[in-house]
């Protein structure tokens, strides 16, 4: 949409469908209903996989785990946890998938496209922001849950 791409089609699709919705607003409509964590871990399982690796965290900022500083660093809630389904959906999915024989790791972005701490100081976004953030993912919350997945 920020490119024009497509001779602009895609902000003209985004729009009829949207309307004037932001990309942020979306996440009040994520809701994650048909997200059931044990079937997936199953599934995985079943498709022969030894490991999976489930994104914790995108580009956008958005975490699938509570944590608190990706809501101050944009200024709005930007968690699963705090916006949309409201649920632990990374941890869930751990919790799950340590019930089978998968080994879990975790993809981190450490860059996201549009957080407004990156634009304006990328090393104290490093610093206050990315750093905690996984921290908080690798000690406290993974670990918790049932300890080594890497």
């Amino acid at each position: 949409m920020q490119t024009n791409a497509f001779n602009g089609d895609v902000a003209k699709y985004y729009k009829r469908v949207f309307g004037d919705k932001t990309y942020y607003d979306l996440a009040k409509d994520f809701k994650a209903e048909l997200y059931n964590p044990d079937e997936w871990a199953q599934l995985i399982e079943k498709s022969g996989a030894k490991y999976v690796v489930p994104v914790a965290k995108h580009h956008d900022g958005f975490c699938w785990w509570p944590n608190k500083y990706a809501n101050e660093a944009w200024g709005f809630p930007w968690t699963a946890m705090d916006v949309g389904p409201r649920r632990d959906l990374l941890g869930e999915l751990f919790v799950a998938i340590k019930k089978t024989s998968v080994k879990a790791g975790v993809y981190f972005s450490w860059y996201e496209w549009f957080n407004p701490l990156y634009k304006s100081n990328p090393e104290k976004y490093a610093l206050e922001q990315a750093i905690p953030q996984i921290l908080v993912l690798l000690l406290n919350d993974l670990v918790s849950r049932g300890g080594n997945y890497f």
